[in-house]
């Protein structure tokens, strides 16, 4: 199949070079499909032919490239959020566990303590996969929208915890 962009030499802008798209050709048809539009149109100057693999490769490069950008900009991003998490929620682990200490094992406010600090834990555990970026993954969410998966972009399985 032979596609070319303008479908009459008069659509194409004065002096724009044509293109032409061979799609499963064999390559001895190119030569082929270049002389006998030369022999048509004497004047006509090709200014490439693109062969449909050559195409295919590049769009499959392109995506590569594009997902390799996405990720590395949600490693740059994730990396200074976790940072900037991580510096607060080490004070509030470490007071919790004080306060753990300190209290008896009877007292009423330890029940509260120990949620606290086991939500802290999990926000550590957050905290290490948004460093651990290898991937750009998301899931959903409310009203329908995506998020970034940190377990999944992380290469973690995701455990439920309640």
């Amino acid at each position: 199949m032979i596609e070319i962009v303008y479908k009459t030499l008069e659509e194409r802008p004065m002096n724009r070079p044509l293109r032409i798209l061979l799609i499963d050709d064999n390559p001895g048809d190119r030569a082929l499909v270049v002389r006998e539009l030369r022999r048509e149109f004497p004047d006509l100057r090709v200014e490439q032919i693109i062969d449909m693999e050559d195409v295919t490769e590049r769009g499959r490069t392109e995506k590569a490239l594009r997902e390799m950008e996405r990720v590395q900009v949600l490693a740059a991003t994730a990396g200074a959020a976790a940072h900037e998490i991580n510096q607060p929620l080490t004070v509030l682990m470490a007071l919790t566990e004080i306060m753990l200490i300190q209290a008896a094992p009877d007292a009423p406010q330890r029940r509260n303590l120990e949620a606290l600090y086991r939500a802290a834990g999990r926000i550590s555990e957050i905290v290490r996969n948004m460093e651990g970026v290898r991937k750009y993954a998301t899931k959903p969410y409310a009203g329908g929208i995506e998020i970034v998966d940190f377990d999944a972009a992380a290469g973690v399985q995701e455990e439920r915890r309640e």
